[in-house]
C-alpha cells in the first residue's frame, strides 16, 4: 500500500471519495417489511419537514418546544416563579420538562433514580417534606401498623395528601436519615414488582388509585407485595380510594387542615415565621374554609409570599387562586354578555399571546360557527372595538417582538384553563360547535395556531376522554398526514398532565406502537414530549419496535428526535446502550435511525450545547461511555456516504453526521471530552470501514483549514498503526 500524501498547501485538491460497495450484513429485512414499505408511501411529509438542514430543523424543533411548554403553563397553571423550587398538587405544574400530577407531589427538584420502576426521594426533598408536612392521627397509625406489617394501605381521595403522610410515615418508622424512601412508578404494575428492585430496609408509597384490576384482585396484589418486601425487609405503603376493598392493614386518611397547610408552606417560601395579619386576613381566611383543597392552599402561599417578596399587597395574590377565578368566568361566560366577546374570550383562551389579527379572526370564526344559518351576526353599520373586547377578556394588547402589530396576552395566563373548563362543563349546548371550531384551527397554516389548538383538544379530553377520542384522536390515528400526527401526539402531550386519563393513554400508546404506520408515527412523537422521561422502560422498547417495523424517513425522524427530547442525566446510559445495539445490528432502519439520533445529540459542541461529550459522564462510565460513542460515531458515518450505507437503508445519506464529526475533529484542542472520542474513531477506521472516507475528509478538512498539519499527522497515524489489524 503507498504511503498517503502529505499536504503541502490550501490548493492541493483532494483526491475522489472512495465509492465501493459495502458488503452486505447478515441481518435480514423481516417478511413483512417490503409490504409496510409499500403502505407507509401512502404517508406524505407534506410540511416538508426533512427538506431542511438538520441544523434548521433541530433550531425549529428548538421554537417549537419553548412554545409547547409556554402553552402548558397556560392550561395547566403557572410555573415556578419566585422562592423555592417545590411545586404541589391538583393545579398541574410543568417546569423544565418535568410533570407534576395531584396528589404526586414533588419536593425541591426531581428524585434520585434507584432500580427499575423505584424513585428516591433527594435529600433536598426530604427536607422541605419535614418543614412543610402537618403531622394528622392517620401518620401516627399508619408508622405504628408499619412496624409489623410491610404493606399497609392508605385510604382516602386524591390531592388530600396522602402521599405526604405515607412518605412521612416511613420515615418516621425507620428514623434512619441514609435509609431509601421513595415512591413506584405509575408505569410500573405492582404486580410486576420484584425484590430486586427494591433497596434493603426502604420504604415505598405505591399510588393504585382508580385502577379497576386491583379492585379484582386486592387480595393477591397485597400478598404479592408482601412477598416482595419480606425479601428486602422493606415497608410498601399503598394508596387506595376509600372504596377500595377491604384488606387486613389499612389506615383511613384524615387529611390535614387546609389552613396549617398555608401556614407551613408559607413559613418555607419566606424562609421564616408566616406573618399574623397575613394568615388571619379576611380574604386567605375565606380561601381556606373547608373545601379548599390542599394543592390550593399550597398555590396560594406560593403566591403570597411572591407577592409579599415584591412589595405587593394581598388582593392581587388572591383574585388568581382557582375558586375565585371560576367564580370570575363563569361571570364572563354567561349568556347576558355578548356572543362575540365570549368567542373572543375562548379565542384569548385557547391562542393566548399569538397575534390580535389571529385571534380575532379566529373568535370570529367560533361566533359563525355557533350562530344560526339564518341569523346575521354583525350588522355592517355597527363595529365593535377591540380594545373593548381585550378588556372584557382581562386581558392586554402588547406590541410584537418582531413588529408586526400586536398581540393580546390573559392578565392571568392561569385563566386559559379556567375558561376551557368552564365552557366545556357547565355549556354543553356549545360543546359541538367548541369541537368544530378546534377542528378547523387544526388546519391553520402556521404550526403555534396548531399547537394551542392541540394542546386545548388534550385538556378537553381529561374532561370527556371518549368523546374526544372518538372525535380527533382514532381520526388522526389513520391518516397520512405528518401533520395530523404530530396533532394528536401534541393532544396526548397535554392530556397526560392529568393523572386519570393517563392509564388509558399509555395503554393507547402500547397498542398503537404494534399498529398501523400512521399509529406508529404518532407513537414516536408523542413518547418524545415529555412522557418518554418517566416512561423510559416502556419508551425504548416502543421506540425499537417502531424502527423497526418503519421504513419511512420521516418515521426514523421521528424516533431520532425522541431519542434526543428524552436524553438526560437519569437516561443517558439506557440510551447510549439501545443505540449502539441498533448500530450494530443487521437491521437497517435500526441503523439509520441510531445515526440520526447520534447526529442530533452530538450536535452543538462549537456553542457548549452537546450533550455525548465524555465529560458529561462519572470516571468510572469513561470507559463504556467512549466505546459506545466510536461504535454511534462509525454507525453514522457510514451512513452519510453515498456509497458506502447499510445495505437496504433507505432515505437519502446523512451528510450531516460528518458535518457535526467535523465540528468535534476543529474542537479538539479546545473541548474537553472530545479528543479521546475522536482519536477511537480514527483507530477503529479499519474496523468500521472507514479508511479511505476518513482519509479523504481529512485531507479535505486540512484544506477548510478544519485541521492543522501536526492534527492531520496524528489522526493519520491513528489510521495507519491499525491497518493491519
Amino acid at each position: 500500500m503507498s504511503a498517503e500524501p502529505t499536504p503541502q498547501e490550501p490548493g492541493d485538491r483532494p483526491p475522489e471519495e472512495p465509492a465501493k460497495p459495502e458488503p452486505a450484513k447478515a441481518g435480514k429485512e423481516p417478511p413483512a417489511e417490503k409490504a409496510r414499505a409499500e403502505t407507509s408511501r401512502e404517508i406524505e411529509d407534506e410540511d416538508g419537514e426533512l427538506d431542511l438542514p438538520l441544523r434548521e430543523r433541530m433550531a425549529a424543533e428548538d421554537e417549537e418546544r419553548h412554545l409547547r411548554e409556554a402553552n402548558l403553563r397556560d392550561l395547566y397553571g403557572e410555573a415556578p416563579r419566585a422562592g423555592r423550587d417545590a411545586i404541589a398538587g391538583s393545579a398541574y405544574r410543568v417546569r423544565s420538562g418535568n410533570i407534576y400530577h395531584a396528589d404526586r407531589i414533588f419536593f425541591g427538584g426531581k428524585g434520585e433514580e434507584g432500580r427499575g420502576g423505584v424513585v428516591h426521594l433527594a435529600p433536598s426533598q426530604r427536607e422541605l417534606l419535614n418543614r412543610v408536612h402537618v403531622r394528622t392521627v392517620s401518620c401516627g397509625r399508619l408508622a405504628e401498623l408499619l412496624r409489623d406489617e410491610p404493606v399497609v394501605a392508605l385510604r382516602g381521595g386524591r390531592g388530600s395528601g396522602r402521599r405526604d403522610t405515607g412518605w412521612m410515615a416511613l420515615l418516621g418508622f425507620r428514623r434512619t436519615e441514609g435509609t431509601p424512601v421513595g415512591w413506584v412508578r405509575d408505569s410500573v404494575n405492582p404486580l410486576d414488582l420484584t425484590g430486586e428492585e427494591l433497596d434493603e430496609k426502604g420504604g415505598y408509597v405505591l399510588d393504585v388509585t382508580g385502577r379497576a384490576w386491583t379492585r379484582a384482585s386486592a387480595d393477591g396484589l397485597f400478598q404479592h407485595l408482601a412477598a416482595v418486601a419480606a425479601v428486602r425487609n422493606a415497608r410498601i405503603v399503598v394508596l387506595v380510594d376509600q372504596g377500595f376493598p377491604g384488606v387486613v392493614s389499612a389506615v383511613d386518611h384524615d387529611a390535614p387542615p387546609p389552613g396549617q397547610v398555608f401556614e407551613r408552606w408559607l413559613s418555607w417560601e419566606l424562609d421564616g415565621a408566616a406573618p399574623v395579619d397575613v394568615t388571619a386576613h379576611d380574604g386567605v381566611q375565606e380561601h381556606l374554609k373547608e373545601g379548599c383543597a390542599l394543592a390550593d392552599a399550597v398555590q396560594l402561599a406560593k403566591d403570597v409570599a411572591e407577592a409579599l417578596r415584591g412589595g405587593g399587597g394581598l388582593d392581587n395574590a388572591l383574585a388568581g387562586q382557582p375558586r375565585r377565578l371560576r367564580a370570575q368566568v363563569c361571570a364572563l361566560l354567561s349568556p347576558e354578555h355578548d356572543v362575540r366577546r365570549r368567542c373572543f374570550l375562548l379565542g384569548v383562551a385557547v391562542l393566548n399571546e399569538l397575534p390580535s389579527v389571529t385571534i380575532t379572526r379566529a373568535a370570529l370564526r367560533l361566533t359563525e360557527i355557533l350562530a344560526d344559518p339564518d341569523h346575521v351576526l354583525v350588522d355592517p353599520e355597527s363595529w365593535d372595538a377591540l380594545s373593548e373586547w381585550v378588556s372584557y377578556a382581562q386581558a392586554s394588547q402588547v406590541p410584537d417582538e418582531h413588529g408586526q402589530g400586536s398581540r393580546i396576552r390573559l392578565s392571568r395566563s392561569s385563566m386559559a384553563s379556567v375558561v376551557l373548563e368552564v365552557a366545556w362543563q357547565e355549556h354543553p349546548t356549545i360543546r359541538e360547535a367548541l369541537l368544530a371550531w378546534l377542528g378547523r384551527l387544526c388546519e391553520h397554516p402556521d404550526q403555534a395556531v396548531r399547537i394551542k389548538a392541540a394542546h386545548a383538544i388534550g385538556r378537553l379530553a381529561t374532561y370527556d376522554f371518549d368523546v374526544i377520542d372518538g372525535e380527533f384522536l382514532r381520526r388522526w390515528s389513520v391518516s397520512g398526514r405528518t401533520r395530523d400526527h404530530w396533532l394528536a401526539a401534541w393532544a396526548i402531550e397535554a392530556a397526560l398532565l392529568s393523572p386519570h386519563v393517563v392509564p388509558r393513554l399509555l395503554d393507547r400508546l402500547r397498542e398503537w406502537a404494534a399498529g398501523s404506520a400512521a399509529k406508529q408515527a404518532i407513537v414516536a412523537r408523542a413518547y418524545g414530549l415529555g412522557v418518554g422521561v418517566e416512561q423510559i422502560d416502556r419508551a425504548l422498547p416502543a421506540l425499537r419496535q417502531i424502527a423497526l417495523r418503519s421504513s419511512r424517513p420521516t418515521t426514523q425522524d421521528a424516533v431520532s428526535r425522541t431519542l434526543m427530547e428524552i436524553y438526560g442525566p437519569g437516561t443517558a446510559s439506557k440510551i447510549l446502550s439501545e443505540l449502539a445495539e441498533w448500530a450494530v445490528g443487521g437491521h437497517p432502519g435500526l441503523r439509520r435511525t441510531a445515526a440520526l439520533a447520534l447526529t442530533r445529540l452530538a450536535s452543538g459542541v462549537e456553542n457548549d450545547t452537546c450533550r455525548l461529550l465524555l465529560t458529561e459522564f462519572t470516571g468510572e462510565e469513561h470507559g463504556w461511555a467512549r466505546e459506545h460513542l466510536v461504535t454511534l460515531w462509525g454507525n453514522a458515518l457510514r451512513c452519510g456516504l453515498f456509497a458506502r450505507r447499510p445495505t437496504g437503508v433507505t432515505g437519502s445519506p446523512i451528510r450531516a453526521a460528518w458535518d457535526v464529526f467535523a465540528e468535534w475533529v476543529a474542537n479538539w484542542g479546545t473541548t474537553p471530552g472530545v479528543r479521546p472520542v475522536v482519536e477511537a474513531v480514527f483507530e477503529a477506521a479499519g474496523h468500521h470501514h472507514l479508511r479511505g472516507p476518513l482519509r479523504f475528509h481529512l485531507r479535505h478538512w486540512y484544506l477548510r483549514r478544519i485541521v492543522d498539519i501536526p492534527l492531520y499527522h496524528r489522526l493519520d497515524h491513528h489510521m495507519k498503526r491499525t491497518e493491519g489489524s
